[in-house]
């Protein structure tokens, strides 16, 4: 009878450790994390990036394989654009990759 238990308690251990969410999945191999935010009702924005200090402004959103939709977390790696933006908050940059963060 113990060994029984032995080997339901050691069964229900496993069972419930390898349901656990793999942190691989979690993890971001780029250099930045930010969060996508809608800013299609102001003047020329549409979708921009959203980190903790700072709001980019994303150029080619049409020639990535990405689409971006409002809250969704993000990593990303990008270069710096010099250019003039109508919608005029934080840097103007161009993705060079960009993946959801679940």
């Amino acid at each position: 009878m113990r060994k029984l238990f032995y080997i339901l308690g050691l069964l229900i251990y496993i069972a419930l450790t390898s349901c656990g969410i793999d942190e691989s999945d979690l993890e971001c191999n780029l250099s930045h994390q930010g969060r996508i935010i809608d800013w299609t009702g102001v003047d020329g924005c549409g979708f921009l990036i959203e980190s903790e200090t700072v709001t980019y402004e994303v150029l080619n959103w049409n020639e990535l394989n990405f689409i971006p939709k409002d809250n969704t977390k993000v990593c990303f790696d990008y270069e710096l654009v010099e250019s003039a933006s109508i919608c005029m908050v934080g840097y103007t940059i161009h993705l060079t990759d960009c993946q959801s963060i679940e």
